[in-house]
């Protein structure tokens, strides 16, 4: 599987706001070196949590957004180099991002709630 620059960004971005991994075979990931790898085996699991960064997939990522509140994605621009996608939270709020891919957009998504949920947790300190 590709991943482009900006999704590799962005989920180091959204590792370091918080985005809890838990390993399973499948599931794809970066080195700190740029090396796109896929979680083959359970020996390789826990080194994989520790020192590298997930890269969601598309289905991974719509899961984490509904879990937190989100419903499905209105492609509101999709042609080759740039996606604009909607998705409302149960508030009916309306979140837009774009990106040069749908995941890229998926992945800004849950990057802006993480560091909402953080901004939430910090006013009730």
């Amino acid at each position: 599987m590709f991943f482009s620059r900006e999704e590799v960004k962005l989920a180091r971005s959204m590792g370091r706001a918080g985005l809890f991994w838990r390993v399973r075979i499948g599931h794809w990931y970066v080195t700190r070196d740029g090396f796109v790898g896929l979680v083959k085996g359970q020996g390789e699991g826990e080194e994989c949590q520790k020192l590298h960064t997930w890269l969601p997939c598309w289905s991974d990522s719509r899961a984490w957004l509904k879990e937190h509140g989100y419903g499905h994605p209105e492609f509101l621009e999709d042609e080759e180099e740039s996606v604009t996608i909607a998705l409302r939270d149960s508030n009916e709020n309306e979140l837009r991002v774009s990106g040069r891919t749908d995941l890229a957009c998926l992945y800004q998504a849950i990057l802006i709630a993480l560091e909402a949920q953080d901004s939430d947790s910090k006013e009730n300190i």
